[in-house]
């Protein structure tokens, strides 16, 4: 099984929201960004443990 980079897919992520929403990354939106980031950490999580 290949090893995912995740570190590269947030970042790319991250830059893909940057770079959709210049200048429409209101704080509001920015919390929101980061509660979904972290649901589909905690889910990326549960689903690598399962597979340990």
């Amino acid at each position: 099984m290949k090893k995912i980079d995740w570190k590269s897919i947030w970042e790319d992520f991250d830059t893909w929201m940057i770079n959709h929403h210049p200048g429409r990354m209101t704080p509001s939106l920015v919390k929101q960004q980061c509660k979904i980031q972290r649901l589909i950490n905690a889910q990326v999580r549960e689903i690598v443990q399962k597979k340990i």
